[in-house]
């Protein structure tokens, strides 16, 4: 079996199809190095961000100014999970 280089346009359509930013696909693929102090996590927010309607971008400003709050100052006895939602607690 031959094996083929992965080229720009295969890591474009790869970058589409799952819908995050095609710099990620080309640092994975090994066509570019990634910047100084480069982070995956922000890059794929900020490619979701750019997609969203201008009208709809307050909203999740707003939403990330709540949780800063809330991280600077967590409520007492606020236990959170892996993910950093509430446990759902059955009773």
């Amino acid at each position: 079996m031959e094996r083929r280089d992965v080229g720009v346009d295969l890591c474009r359509a790869i970058a589409k199809a799952l819908g995050i930013p095609q710099q990620e696909v080309f640092i994975r693929a090994g066509l570019m190095d990634p910047p100084p102090n480069y982070d995956p996590d922000t890059a794929r927010l900020l490619h979701k961000f750019a997609e969203l309607k201008p009208e709809y971008r307050p909203e999740i400003e707003d939403l990330i100014d709540i949780k800063l709050k809330r991280q600077k100052h967590p409520e007492p006895g606020t236990a959170k999970t892996r993910t950093g939602k509430m446990p759902v607690l059955s009773g």
